[in-house]
């Protein structure tokens, strides 16, 4: 099999990144301060960094030669492995917070931290790529553009910071103040407020309703279980999401070639799920 050139596709870099990280930060706790000679005259290179940097590329390449083999578990869901995993070394700090039974570093609580989020972010953009994949593999039904309603968006975004920064300074307490928290939700809500109007793509499979943004790399797939309701009102479908992410969509019908079309395949796959 003759090598392939790796190309930037989500889940091999964050998968690498993952890798590289994990590898990085084990490196530095067997060997702390260990550095490579420089063949000049310079410091050399830290181990960790140099070991971090050697696995991202080796696991990156190593992914990009068996495109099919990784098309194959995106669709089969196996990525969410990688966010699994990736949430262990948390959880760990907080059982033995729990029980009390050792009194961790803040370094250690740190690692953590820095392990599950680069873990979730990986798992996050290979939910994309898998979203796309489906899109070139499916017969797409149906295809309108909508626009995000903001002030749901605004609640949802409010409910997952909570949830976010509570998981966050469970792990690291140290890390929590009410200043903190206030300062962080103003700038969540102001950079809501900046965003703006919100387009997306919505589009009809058999397996789902793929919500992709407009002009983003960006896109998910909503089982259609998990798409509440389609009403109509005038002009305007309006497209409910259920939990976890109860967003609302708005599609304008009079910008719409046949209006019925949209109306009836939508219903037909939302009453008939």
């Amino acid at each position: 099999m003759r090598p392939r050139l790796p190309s930037l596709r989500p889940f091999s870099v964050g998968t690498g990144l993952f890798a590289g990280v994990c590898a990085g930060l084990l490196a530095h706790h067997l060997a702390p301060g260990v550095a490579i000679p420089d063949l000049g005259s310079g410091p050399g290179v830290g181990l960790a960094p140099a070991v971090g940097f050697l696995v991202l590329l080796g696991v990156w390449v190593a992914l990009e030669q068996v495109p099919e083999a990784v098309d194959r578990l995106l669709l089969a869901r196996g990525h969410y492995a990688l966010g699994a995993f990736a949430l262990c070394p948390a959880l760990a700090v907080l059982v033995v917070d729990a029980t009390g039974a050792v009194a961790l570093a803040e370094a250690t609580r740190v690692q953590a931290l820095v392990v599950a989020l680069v873990g979730l972010a990986a798992t996050s953009a290979a939910t994309g790529q898998r979203a796309r994949l489906l899109r070139e593999r499916e017969a797409v039904e149906l295809a309108v553009e909508a626009v995000e309603v903001r002030r749901r968006r605004l609640a949802v975004t409010a409910a997952s910071f909570v949830v976010f920064y509570a998981g966050f300074a469970a792990v690291y307490p140290a890390v929590f103040s009410v200043a903190s928290f206030v300062g962080m939700a103003i700038g969540l809500g102001v950079g809501a407020f900046v965003v703006g109007e919100r387009r997306v793509d919505l589009t009809v499979l058999d397996r789902g309703l793929l919500v992709g943004a407009s002009g983003h790399l960006g896109a998910s797939l909503v089982a259609w279980q998990r798409v509440h309701s389609v009403t109509v009102d005038g002009d305007t479908l309006t497209v409910r999401r259920g939990l976890p992410w109860p967003l609302v969509y708005r599609v304008d019908l009079g910008e719409s070639d046949d209006r019925n079309a949209v109306v009836e395949t939508l219903r037909a796959r939302v009453d008939g799920r």
